[in-house]
């Protein structure tokens, strides 16, 4: 298993594209997230911060996440393509850690 890790700020989104490699895990860091005590409400509804999107290949739609109280997203994948869509591209701790083996 190989691991790339990268760190903001950001100025782009992510594709995760090397060729011939299986995308195994990702993990983000997001340290200094807002505690959720602090969420504002807006007509009711709890406007949550979101900090990534993932969409795990080409053909496959994109998730939304939230990073709050421990700080950390994992995920487990089994692809070749990988998309992580930074919604918080200047904030400099967010950090992208990405496991693959070769696909072979």
């Amino acid at each position: 298993m190989k691991i790339d890790q990268f760190i903001g700020p950001f100025t782009s989104n992510l594709v995760l594209n090397r060729r011939n490699v299986t995308y195994l895990q990702i993990g983000i860091e997001h340290p200094h997230s807002i505690p959720l005590t602090e969420i504002e409400e807006e007509d009711g509804h709890i406007q949550w911060p979101l900090v990534v999107g993932i969409n795990k290949g080409q053909d496959q739609p994109q998730h939304d996440f939230v990073i709050t109280e421990e700080d950390t997203l994992e995920l487990e994948l089994k692809h070749e393509l990988v998309t992580v869509t930074i919604y918080e591209n200047k904030n400099p701790y967010l950090i992208v850690n990405v496991a693959y083996e070769d696909a072979n």
